[in-house]
């Protein structure tokens, strides 16, 4: 249903959601209360397993490690003839690039990722 999540939470619309908590879209819902000229930070790791790892233990060393990553694939790719303001405009227009281009092959679901050749996780779709 159109506007499913924002009925749930916003006008307290419990129907408006899927029952079978299956679908396409997905919300994460936490009731904070934020004093003025505070913050508060959430860290979330999405998975499709159970993790052994206690929420939050490891979390700092992943990032570290995704963000090390990241930045060697851009170091890699962008010319280093550029300036820092450049390569970061670059390196911004290419992650939206990347990210449009998982989404357009998730979308099709398993078969495809296969028809792009890309792998997929437990074989064959």
């Amino acid at each position: 249903m159109k506007g499913g999540i924002h009925n749930t939470l916003v006008n307290s619309v419990k129907e408006a959601v899927n029952p079978d908590k299956q679908g396409t879209k997905a919300a994460a819902h936490y009731a904070l209360t934020v004093d003025a000229g505070r913050s508060k930070t959430l860290r979330l790791r999405l998975s499709d397993t159970a993790s052994a790892v206690a929420p939050g233990q490891g979390f700092d060393v992943v990032l570290a490690a995704r963000r090390k990553e990241a930045d060697e694939f851009y170091a890699s790719i962008i010319p280093p003839s550029l300036d820092a303001d450049a390569a970061n405009v670059m390196r911004l227009a290419l992650a939206g690039m990347l990210w449009s281009e998982q989404l357009h092959r998730a979308r099709d679901g398993p078969a495809g990722l296969c028809r792009h050749g890309d792998q997929v996780r437990g074989g064959k779709p």
